[in-house]
Formats: structure tokens, sequence, C-alpha cells
């Protein structure tokens, strides 16, 4: 970047500083919308200037958020695993991070299964989704799936009597993080409602699921509500894919 005025150069000392690096997404709001950088800095610092949740906790919330199938943001993914690792975070507890990240997959079920029910009924073929009874395996997976999440899904019924072994292995990998335990309870369900009221899935029964898992974790409503700043952080992340690719393309420009 050019040699930066007095205002410019003070906001990227403040950068640096308070949010401990400084990129192209930064170096961009910079150069044309420099009013944008104290708007950002007020928008991402409220968690951390707090201190409610614990730094290494905060770093996994950003994982799960990037990690996840609805926004797989690498460079955010890579950053992320550095801080995290940095303040103690173990391999496994990344992992289970992942893993909880995962359930956003049952977003199709959810859907999928309502509109399939609906259309069925409507069409005047609802003999069609009759559910079996459950097998013996069903039904033990049903009751560890209860007791270790504290919900059962809409569709789960519906889905392990037509689709049984998508089914199961499905809430299999959905119970694998509660059965291992490498993050604690209260933990876990942060970085579940983080998922799920992100604006990339903005999942109202599900934000409403697991926070009632937070709570009944022993979560405060300040702990709470800064977890929803973190997942609702990736809404710079326009900024952050958006202007590299803007001044790429102008220098591009600039040589033909």
């Amino acid at each position: 970047m050019a040699e930066l005025d007095a205002r410019r150069q003070a906001l990227k000392d403040r950068i640096i500083r308070e949010r401990g690096y400084f990129g192209p997404m930064q170096e961009g709001m910079l150069r044309l919308g420099p009013e944008w950088v104290e708007m950002y800095l007020r928008f991402v610092s409220g968690p951390w200037n707090t201190n409610a949740i614990p730094q290494k906790t905060r770093e996994l919330i950003y994982i799960a958020v990037d990690v996840s199938i609805t926004h797989l943001y690498e460079r955010g993914l890579v950053r992320h695993y550095y801080a995290a690792l940095k303040h103690g975070t173990t391999p496994e507890e990344i992992y289970e991070t992942i893993e909880l990240a995962f359930e956003i997959t049952g977003r199709t079920c959810d859907t999928g299964v309502d509109i399939l029910v609906e259309e069925f009924r409507a069409a005047g073929r609802e003999a069609e989704l009759d559910i079996p009874p459950p097998t013996a395996d069903q039904a033990v997976l049903k009751r560890e799936f209860v007791e270790r999440t504290g919900y059962w899904p809409d569709w789960g019924d519906f889905m392990l009597g037509h689709a049984p072994e998508f089914t199961m292995a499905y809430l299999d990998m959905l119970l694998t993080p509660h059965r291992t335990g490498a993050l604690d309870p209260k933990t876990r369900a942060f970085i579940a409602l983080a998922l799920h009221a992100a604006p990339t899935t903005a999942d109202k029964a599900g934000t409403r699921r697991h926070m009632r898992a937070a709570i009944r974790h022993g979560a405060t409503a300040r702990e709470i509500v800064d977890v929803l700043q973190l997942a609702a952080g990736i809404g710079m992340h326009n900024f952050a894919v958006g202007l590299p690719l803007l001044f790429k393309e102008l220098e591009a420009q600039a040589k033909t």
C-alpha cells in the first residue's frame, strides 16, 4: 500500500494493537473506506472487551463458524487455528469442534422431511408415510441421543424408519463429540449455538435448542450475548473476500 496519511496510519496501528494482525481486508478498508475501520473495530471488539468468554473458546467459535459447510472460509480457519493452538487448545478439541459443525448437515432433513410429509398428504398418498416400528438398535440409539444431547430431532423417527442406514450413521456422528468429551458441555453448547445463529445458517429452532442447552449448563446472559456477537462477526467476510479480489482486478486492468 502507498505511504499512509496520518489518519490511516493511526487506524492501521490501532488494528494491529486491537486485532493482532493486519491483512488484505483491513488494507482495503483503509484505502477505500477508512471511515469503516472505526465501525469495524467497534463491531468485532465487544466479546474481546468483556472477556466473558475465554479467548480459547472464542477461537473455537470462530473455527466452527468458518469451517461450517455454509461458510468454509479457509483464510479465517488458518488464522484461528494458529490463535487457538497458541492459547493452549489441543488438536482433539479442534477436531471435536469440526465434528460439532457437522450438525448443520441436519438442516437438509429439518427442511426436507416437513415438506415431504406435507406434499404426500396433499397428494393423497399418506399411507407411504407410515413409519415402521423401531428396531432394538434404533431404540437404544434414540435413548442415548436424548440422554446425551437433551433433544430429539423432529425428523428423527421418520428418517429412522425410511432411511435407517443413513440416519443411524448420522445420529452416531452427531453423538461422537458428546461421547469423547474433549470439550466441556457448556463450550460445546456455545459452539453449536454460534453455528446455528450465524448469518450463514440463521436457524431459529437450532439457535433456541442450543441456547437452552447453554443455559442448562450454567451460561449467563452476558456469555450468550457474546456468542451471538462472535457468530455475527463472519459478516465481515464479504470484505475479507471481496476487497483483495477487487484490488487484484484493479491491478490487472492497470497493466492493460
